[in-house]
């Protein structure tokens, strides 16, 4: 029923059923309402929450326990959703961008054709996420846990990635141009095809990373470690 009320009552703040959703907070009938939600939800167990589609833009969900959630096509923009539980949460093509993401837990939830430019992800857990093709240009994910996420043709220029933990990521095809990988673990990543011009990957972890055909050139390498185990590579200062 709470769900439902959200629902509906922001998706009839769209003007066509795929339109874009007003850039302002929510009413504070919808606030109070999430809010709600995002506490109650731990106790439900197995309840589904279903905010697909809802506009939730500026909303405050920082703390919130939604694991499982149907957040697809969800309008989160500049939302707070700082140490938010959003474990196994379906976020499929929601729109993200500029929202507060820190410390956040993200494991094994759904992001394909998400939209996070400049979204706030520092140290947040997104281990076997799935973010294929999902836009993260200017994002912060420094420290962040993307071990065996899937990042297949995803857009992370400009992202920035420091200490990040990628170790066994799927990168193949991304495009990095610009990133901020310095002291990275992308340990047995995989990087095909993908895009590394003018990456800073300076003490990066690159042990049995495959690089075959991704473009290196301008990138940084200064002291990457396991370089020699790195397949696909070309020789370390031939970009």
């Amino acid at each position: 029923m709470l769900a439902t009320f959200v629902r509906e009552e922001t998706r009839a703040l769209r003007p066509t059923p795929h339109g874009a959703c007003p850039d302002a907070p929510p009413t504070a009938d919808v606030q109070a309402t999430v809010t709600v939600l995002g506490r109650l939800h731990s106790r439900w167990g197995s309840q589904e929450v279903d905010l697909s589609g809802a506009c939730l833009p500026h909303a405050d969900l920082n703390d919130a326990h939604l694991s499982g959630a149907d957040l697809t096509g969800a309008d989160l923009t500049q939302a707070s959703l700082d140490r938010a539980d959003l474990a196994h949460a379906d976020l499929g093509e929601a729109d993200l961008s500029d929202a507060h993401l820190t410390e956040a837990n993200l494991a094994d939830a759904g992001l394909t054709l998400a939209v996070l430019d400049r979204a706030e992800l520092t140290d947040a857990v997104l281990s076997h996420a799935v973010l294929a093709r999902a836009h993260l240009s200017r994002a912060w994910l420094d420290r962040a846990d993307l071990s065996d996420a899937s990042l297949m043709e995803a857009d992370l220029t400009d992202a920035h990635l420091s200490g990040a933990d990628l170790t066994q990521a799927d990168l193949n095809g991304a495009r990095l141009r610009g990133a901020e990988l310095t002291s990275a673990d992308l340990s047995e990543a995989c990087l095909g095809h993908a895009d590394l011009t003018e990456t800073d990957l300076a003490g990066a972890d690159l042990t049995e990373a495959m690089l075959f055909q991704a473009d290196l050139t301008g990138a940084d390498l200064t002291g990457v470690l396991g370089w020699d185990t790195v397949r696909g590579a070309p020789p370390l200062g031939d970009p």
